[in-house]
């Protein structure tokens, strides 16, 4: 084991990249290579010293655990991390984390590293490899290092947890057991093992990892599941590069090795108590399921043809009666004068049976089309990539998913408006009743209008929360999968004395086919309902404006009949529509960019990707009217 030194030399070293750090790569390698030529440094004793403290920096612990999740688990480990940035740690015999720590001042200086050419690279592993004694201790550290890796990637390929998915996984011929026995044998060379053979058996552990990530859509995904997979990704990156760096068969081959393998464990210790770092390294994968459950059915939400638009229209239409009585049903509770809490509970009851009768009747809500068709998109890209003709294409589809929205749209609102007007006008003509008095009718005007109220930022809100209605929904599609809720139901014991096997198929093929749905339609409408209401309780500006539920609203107050200057109502009009806009972009915006990101795309892909599909509907807004063969 290397001796604790305080690291000087690999400090003055990191200073000196730190002080350059804005020059270009030029000028910044050119202060790199006369930092080593000088003659205070260019001698035996300042490299033995450099050498000693980059051994003590290649140790066993920091090969073996910076740039790996622990086996703690996912929330024991969020947990850590999270009281690690309340009051860090003191890591006293860590002397790789102190000396990282010390030596980085920014998080991201460790990309320095990278920035350094071949030739400095190059300079560096001569220095490192001068004393005889440290290159041996680097071996050695080496060796213990993959021996370690492989133990614990072994014990992920046997978890229980991954054992109930894969079965076969924990039988006399696993292949962990295999790797186990050839790389122990390798490293020891007890006898002749090449390090293809490791290698092939790595890649036939790594291929029952792979096998779970693609079929994610018959065998379901957790988060735990997830930890697991993303465990045993970085266990066998780091094993190939450990194993590719000590067969390395040239200087050159070797040097390359070490440089991706400095940046990565310095990179990962300076984002070792990262929260941001940690959630979106862990769960790509359970968000690529959720987003694909979503994804799978925002097809049923754009009307590629004539026939399928007219249904959209109809299926809108439907949603919009159902609206009208959501409506009123939420006035006549808030005439009951309950307490918040009770008020906001029944206003969401009240949305969210609605919306679960709107799924079972197959009608549509024009806001709840962006959540789903962005994960469309999402996948789309996914299958055709990003090339200019895939992007052409994909703007076609998101041209259709424009017309689509807007037909839904019309749908609604051709409906809300002129029956709740009807209804709240015909209540005045025969029975002289008032269904809004007129603060009330004030009230809703106002909170529509979008210079005297918030409305224009709750829009924000309500996108927000149709994009976590859709995420929930999908995640419960999943859940059914993951935890095969059908197949559990159909052997319960209780229900199978009780009920017929015909009506239990019947029964856990309604749950699976349904379960994400009525909980993220719930869920929505408890969102909608208690949101202003808790906004109220907390004395902060905060509630919803639904363009649906706001148009009801508006027509309703309109058709009482008080006098309001034409003005005052027709931009209070327009606000209910800039509302809808609002609804529409901010829930697809916030609903694609998870998505993309569940697929692993950059922020600069996603964002080159969108600017490319708007910017090409600009220049050829025939789309938005025609399909996509008269288009082309």
């Amino acid at each position: 084991m290397p001796d604790n030194t305080n690291g000087s030399a690999i400090k003055e070293f990191v200073r000196l990249l730190c002080t350059h750090r804005k020059l270009n790569s030029v000028d910044f390698n050119e202060q790199v290579r006369r930092f080593f030529d000088d003659p205070a440094r260019n001698n035996r004793e300042y490299k033995q010293k450099f050498s000693e403290d980059t051994s003590a920096i290649f140790f066993t612990t920091s090969l073996t655990d910076a740039g790996v999740n622990s086996n703690l688990g996912f929330f024991p480990e969020l947990k850590q991390r999270i009281k690690h940035r309340i009051l860090p740690p003191v890591n006293e015999a860590n002397f790789f984390s102190n000396l990282v720590a010390e030596s980085f001042p920014k998080k991201e200086d460790y990309l320095l590293l990278d920035k350094l050419s071949n030739e400095n690279w190059q300079k560096l592993v001569t220095i490192i490899s001068s004393d005889q004694t440290t290159e041996h201790v680097l071996l050695s550290e080496l060796d213990n290092a993959l021996i370690i890796l492989t133990h614990q990637y072994v014990s992920i390929g046997i978890d229980p947890y991954l054992i109930r998915k894969l079965p076969s996984a924990d039988d006399n011929d696993s292949p962990f057991f295999d790797l186990n026995i050839l790389l122990n044998e390798y490293i020891k060379q007890i006898r002749q093992v090449s390090v293809e053979e490791v290698f092939e058996a790595l890649n036939e552990c790594v291929a029952v990892f792979n096998y779970l990530k693609e079929n994610r859509s018959t065998l379901g995904i957790s988060l735990h599941l997830t930890f697991l997979i993303r465990r045993a990704e970085q266990h066998a990156e780091r094993i190939k590069l450990l194993l590719k760096i000590r067969s390395a068969k040239d200087v050159k081959e070797r040097v390359t090795l070490l440089r991706t393998l400095a940046v990565k464990i310095v990179g990962s210790e300076l984002h070792r108590n990262s929260i941001r770092y940690f959630i979106s390294e862990n769960t790509g994968l359970l968000a690529n399921r959720v987003a694909n459950q979503t994804s799978a059915k925002g097809g049923d939400y754009i009307g590629f043809t004539k026939k399928e638009n007219n249904r959209l229209l109809m299926s809108a239409m439907g949603g919009g009666l159902v609206v009208v009585l959501l409506v009123y049903i939420k006035h006549y509770i808030h005439l009951l004068n309950l307490p918040l809490l009770p008020e906001g509970i029944l206003f969401g009851l009240n949305y969210g049976i609605g919306f679960v009768f709107m799924h079972f009747a197959h009608l549509t809500l024009a806001t709840k089309q962006p959540a789903m068709t962005a994960s469309y998109i999402a996948e789309s890209i996914e299958q055709k990539g990003l090339t200019k003709d895939a992007r052409k294409d994909l703007s076609v589809i998101l041209a259709q998913i424009m017309r689509s929205q807007f037909i839904s749209l019309i749908g609604n609102l051709i409906v809300v408006l002129p029956s709740c007007y009807f209804i709240a006008w015909s209540a005045i003509k025969f029975s002289g009743y008032h269904i809004f008095e007129k603060n009330i009718a004030e009230q809703y005007l106002v909170g529509n209008h979008p210079l005297l109220s918030g409305s224009l930022l709750f829009a924000v809100f309500t996108g927000i929360f149709l994009t976590l209605a859709g995420l929930i929904s999908g995640y419960y599609d999943n859940k059914v999968v993951f935890s095969a809720i059908p197949k559990r139901i159909m052997h319960h014991p209780l229900l199978r004395k009780r009920v017929s096997t015909k009506k239990l198929e019947k029964f856990a093929l309604l749950v699976s086919n349904n379960m994400g749905a009525f909980i993220g339609n719930m869920a929505l409408g408890l969102f909608l309902g208690l949101a202003g209401n808790l906004g109220k309780f907390v004395g902060i500006p905060f509630d919803i404006r639904h363009i649906t539920i706001s148009a009801g609203n508006f027509s309703t107050a309109v058709a009482q009949g008080y006098d309001y200057p034409a003005l005052f109502l027709a931009v209070v009009f327009g606000g209910v529509i800039l509302i809808g806009i609002i609804n529409i972009i901010s829930s697809f915006m916030f609903s694609f960019l998870i998505a993309c990101r569940s697929r692993y795309l950059t922020t600069q892909e996603t964002w080159l990707v969108l600017a490319s599909m708007v910017g090409y509907i600009f220049k050829n807004p025939r789309i938005l009217i025609f399909r996509k063969e008269q288009v082309l």
